[in-house]
């Protein structure tokens, strides 16, 4: 058998890496600028916990999770997505106790979900997100959707397409849910199988199906918009002021949910227009009844999650290079065995203000040596031989425009520094 990655995951290569941490370093810097705190939960927990936090009605608990029995017989599930687990680990921590006011939390982590193979869609992928504690009012909610427009703005994805929805309360939502119910029941042979099958369990998540036909025939269903309470009404009101007020472009979609029982108001998503289905950057929303139907004491509670391969699919599809200058700033060429340590002394002190450096450890001649500097992308080499080390000298190099120069070697480096930075 030929080894290989399973299917549904991939390798991140060097080249590729440097990507991937300059984005995760400005999605960091995103939050902390909005005062969140990083969490790290396992990347398996007790299957219950997500049978309950997301719902076995869900497509991802019946269909998609990656569940187990550990060697004492108790049921695992690799982390199919971050809210549940972030929920049970602000409970159990006490973590409302320990932070004045709201709790903002953020995330990037490996996710595990059985799906079928296509573009941009892997079994395990990862996601970045956050989920806050402790407000209801909808300022929280604008904060959050103001903060991942000016983020995706920043990096250059400026044709945004923000659809946001309330999906009520359990006040208003029963109310909707009767006549939903009512309403559909003569076309039921008409939907899909899964769409049958929420129709038993969790009727709203009907509008979650990508089915041609089903979504046809919701067009004509009763919008829970037109049954918001007050205080709904209200919130949702107050979002849309907050967004205008921003200048956050949004559309309002009557069919975009939220379809467990816990998920309340707010619900919104967020994609590159000109990519259609294939652009959705993000998508989250309230659940206010989460913390409590887990075991904690009420709290409400608003989150997003997001891929970053999906994100940076997007990016290299609209020619959006976030890649970092990662070239080698300086590269050591040797000659002579005498050299050899000298170089070594040399790219130590060198590294230690923070350059990146390398050099030759298979004996190439000084061609050679040059000709992996430049692919390297070296932007200075630090010709090293005999006479450079009688002298105290260092012959240094400028790859980019070709001319060098001779400078004293001294042990603070302080000018091969600023030729470097200049540079």
């Amino acid at each position: 058998m030929k080894l290989q990655r399973p299917i549904g995951t991939y390798d991140i290569t060097p080249d590729e890496a440097v990507v991937w941490s300059h984005l995760e370093e400005r999605i960091r810097s995103m939050f902390i600028r909005y005062n969140y705190g990083e969490i790290r939960t396992p990347i398996f927990e007790y299957t219950e916990l997500f049978q309950r936090g997301v719902g076995e009605a869900s497509d991802i608990v019946a269909k998609e999770m990656y569940t187990f029995q550990d060697r004492g017989g108790r049921s695992l599930t690799l982390r199919p997505e971050g809210t549940a687990g972030v929920v049970r680990a602000f409970i159990e921590n006490g973590l409302e106790k320990k932070n004045p006011g709201v709790v903002k939390l953020f995330y990037i982590a490996p996710m595990f979900r059985y799906e079928r193979k296509q573009r941009g869609r892997f079994r395990q992928h990862v996601q970045y997100g956050c989920e806050i504690f402790g407000s209801e009012g909808p300022e929280i909610d604008i904060e959050l959707l103001v903060m991942l427009n000016r983020f995706y703005q920043d990096l250059g994805l400026t044709e945004l397409d923000l659809k946001i929805n309330s999906v009520g309360c359990p006040v208003c939502r029963p109310v909707h849910r009767d006549e939903f119910v009512s309403w559909a029941r003569p076309y039921l042979k008409d939907f899909c199988e899964d769409c049958l099958r929420r129709f038993e369990s969790n009727p709203l998540r009907m509008f979650d199906c990508k089915v041609k036909r089903c979504q046809e025939i919701l067009q004509h269903a009763p919008r829970l918009l037109d049954k918001l309470c007050e205080n709904c009404r209200s919130h949702f009101d107050s979002l849309q002021e907050g967004l205008h007020h921003h200048s956050v472009s949004f559309e309002v979609d009557s069919k975009l949910v939220r379809g467990l029982d816990y998920y309340t108001r707010t619900a919104f998503e967020m994609s590159y227009a000109p990519l259609g289905s294939q652009g959705v950057l993000m998508g989250g929303g309230r659940y206010d009844g989460l913390v409590d139907y887990l075991g904690g004491a009420a709290a409400p509670g608003i989150g997003f999650g997001a891929g970053m391969e999906r994100l940076i699919m997007i990016l290299d599809e609209t020619g959006r290079s976030i890649a970092p200058d990662d070239g080698v700033d300086l590269f050591a060429v040797i000659l002579g065995d005498r050299a050899v340590r000298a170089a070594g002394d040399l790219l130590a002190q060198a590294r230690s203000l923070g350059l990146r450096c390398d050099r030759d450890f298979t004996g190439k001649s000084m061609k050679k040596q040059f000709q992996m500097a430049d692919k390297l992308g070296a932007k200075f080499a630090a010709v090293i031989g005999d006479n450079e080390i009688d002298k105290k000298v260092i012959v240094l190099k400028n790859l980019k425009e070709g001319h060098q120069e001779e400078i004293p070697w001294s042990e603070d480096l302080h000018e091969l520094l600023e030729k470097i930075n200049a540079g």
